[in-house]
């Protein structure tokens, strides 16, 4: 009995000399541990934008008769990062774009200095183009260059130059030029210079500046005297200029 119990006090000895265990590793608490014990860390990745938490817990190890405690866990996800600005030029189709001029424009201005936008986005682009606390402007005016529209692609407003689109002003003779106020749908009390374009591109702008299903007023655009539409090069151009 006693050589027995002998070879069990020196089977402890060992296991404690080297670190080891003497028991199945499980969960919970034990005796005191007689060395080090690992670190177990697991990292959680955080959400976009976010950040990554960590969770950090010892394992100890050793002690008579004592299992260690688990590792780490998973850290807790990061928060998601801040929502993207308004897309002013989103669209869905036809009558819905504009161009935008930026707060205090001055001048003839060209698609650089111009912003397309949804109509519906107005007046929110410009209390930001303005900021909260605007500053007066300097006395100037600041005109779209007549040549200049924005029309729906592909769900998203896009400024162009009718002149670099033949569908808008090619032609063979003057018969095919007509003079539209403007290039907005309706031409009457509309804000914009009078332009030549070809018939076709007339049909066509007023295609895609017209929401479905809108009416303009029942009145004849009548252009200032001596004004007209003239096919020159192929293209319908204003005489005089």
């Amino acid at each position: 009995m006693r050589r027995t119990l002998d070879w069990a006090v020196v089977g402890i000895a060992i296991a404690v000399g080297c670190g080891g265990r003497t028991s199945d590793e499980r969960t919970g608490s034990g005796g005191v541990a007689t060395s080090g014990g690992a670190t177990g860390t697991t990292t959680g990745s955080g959400g976009a934008g976010g950040t990554t938490g960590t969770t950090t817990t010892t394992t100890g190890e050793g002690g008579i008769g004592a299992s260690g405690g688990t590792g780490g866990t998973t850290g807790t996800g990061g928060a998601s990062g801040a929502n993207p600005g308004t897309d002013w030029s989103a669209c869905s189709g036809a009558g819905q774009c504009e161009l935008a001029m930026k707060c205090c424009a001055c001048g003839i201005l060209g698609l650089d200095q111009l912003t397309p936008i949804n109509s519906a986005n107005r007046d929110a682009f410009n209390r930001q183009s303005c900021g909260p606390n605007p500053l007066p402007c300097p006395p100037c005016v600041g005109m779209i260059e007549p040549h200049l529209m924005a029309r729906c692609e592909s769900g998203r407003c896009r400024g162009f130059d009718i002149r670099s689109d033949p569908t808008y002003t090619k032609c063979g003779s003057d018969q095919e030029c007509v003079l539209r106020k403007g290039l907005g749908c309706c031409q009457c009390g509309a804000p914009g210079e009078w332009v030549a374009v070809s018939r076709l591109g007339d049909m066509l702008i007023g295609g895609e500046t017209c929401a479905p299903g809108s009416a303009c007023p029942a009145c004849i655009p009548s252009p200032p005297s001596g004004t007209s539409a003239v096919c020159r090069n192929g293209a319908c151009t204003k005489m005089p200029p």
